[in-house]
């Protein structure tokens, strides 16, 4: 899986009749990916600003669904972690969010803005995890 970098934007993005929850702003986008083998998948959002929009996305929800269809989607990681300052907001959402992926299993990771929306750009990396990672798999 090769590196990748998206530039996004989702002021005029909405949320779907049946998307699961939770969700923030409900200012989603969506994307699809695949692994080949095992590994750690990483996807970073940044914010971004152009002339035009002028208009960073400064936090983002980030959520990683396998299923086949929206109404039967399952949670796979999230980039939502609760804290302990509750005053200011009972959690945080760093800006990478990274979990162990499956060959040929379908993924869907959907981008949420936590506050405002706007432009962002996202980038995906992968790990592949070594061929003889578990007991199972020792090499003689």
């Amino acid at each position: 899986m090769p590196a990748l970098s998206v530039n996004g934007y989702n002021l005029y993005a909405t949320t779907q009749t049946n998307e699961p929850v939770p969700i923030y702003a409900g200012k989603t986008l969506w994307y699809y990916f695949t692994v080949e083998q095992n590994g750690s998948v990483t996807f970073q959002i940044q914010p971004s600003s152009d002339n035009y929009v002028n208009h960073g996305l400064t936090s983002a929800y980030l959520t990683v669904w396998t299923g086949t269809n929206l109404g039967q989607l399952t949670l796979v990681a999230q980039n939502r972690m609760v804290t302990t300052n509750r005053d200011v907001n009972p959690y945080l959402f760093p800006a990478a969010l990274t979990f162990l992926a499956h060959p040929y299993t379908s993924y869907f990771l959907r981008v949420d803005a936590v506050s405002a929306p706007g432009e962002f750009v996202l980038l995906r990396t992968f790990e592949p995890s070594a061929p003889n990672d578990n007991l199972n798999e020792a090499l003689s």
